[in-house]
């Protein structure tokens, strides 16, 4: 079966972002060391990213392999950090009524 995976696997050259990520079908992806461990490497480095038969994706940076890991969509506002803004008060506007 580790025969077909390297067999069949799908190779695809990329260049790691500034934000220390790979983009590969649309999202966004950090190299991870089989312990865990994320590693960070300078913009504009390239890699080898490699989508194995059974679906795993591995990055090759200088000759060493990574897992990679998938990094959290990007959002505009932090739940944790940013306080939550009120919705802005409806202000009653004064209505022009005709006298009669």
């Amino acid at each position: 079966m580790e025969k077909i995976n390297r067999t069949l696997a799908v190779l695809s050259t990329r260049t790691i972002d500034s934000g220390h990520c790979i983009r590969f079908q649309s999202k966004f992806y950090f190299p991870v060391t089989e312990n865990g461990d994320r590693r960070f490497f300078a913009g504009k480095t390239n890699c080898m990213v490699i989508e194995t038969f059974d679906g795993q994706l591995l990055a090759n940076i200088d000759d060493n392999l990574y897992l990679m890991e998938e990094a959290a969509e990007h959002e505009l506002v932090s739940k944790e950090f940013d306080v939550p803004k009120e919705a802005p008060k409806q202000v009653e506007e004064n209505k022009f009524i005709p006298i009669e």
